[in-house]
């Protein structure tokens, strides 16, 4: 068969007329690529922002699991600050205090946690608010601040 080609040069080179798509076609291809993918487009950007969003909320209650860690960890009693606005005069002194770091434009709201030395949880109600207005609620379970989201 390769024999019968390579005396043939007919057969191997294209005609004149067959020399591939032309620019219409390669430009109607493009466009159409343009627009479905334009499309697809936005249903992934609302859905990175989504995403985005929960993987910060899961931060910020994963700093409130490291505090428990810490606090069993160097043995001292810590009150984790929700709203520094309830913190209460009456509180001992001799109990750590931490504040969340919240990153910018987020709000939380809820129940300052006390944690005691050896790493009890007595729980309380978390209410994050993303810069964008999407709130989250969870409930901080005792003993150990098991995280569960509120629906």
């Amino acid at each position: 068969m390769e024999l019968m080609l390579i005396l043939n040069p007919e057969k191997v080179s294209p005609k004149k007329n067959e020399c591939g798509y032309s620019l219409l076609e390669i430009l109607i291809v493009l466009t159409i690529l343009g627009l479905s993918l334009s499309v697809v487009n936005v249903p992934l950007a609302q859905s990175y922002g989504r995403v985005k969003i929960s993987q910060t909320a899961k931060k910020i209650v994963n700093d409130i699991k490291h505090i428990r860690i810490r606090a069993l960890i160097e043995q001292e009693a810590t009150l984790v600050i929700l709203s520094p606005n309830r913190v209460s005069s009456n509180t001992p002194t001799n109990i750590s205090k931490k504040q969340l770091n919240m990153p910018a434009g987020w709000k939380a709201e809820g129940d300052n946690i006390t944690i005691s030395a050896n790493g009890f949880c007595q729980g309380g109600y978390l209410k994050l608010t993303a810069p964008n207005g999407r709130v989250m609620s969870y409930s901080l379970l005792s003993p150990s601040c098991l995280v569960e989201r509120i629906i």
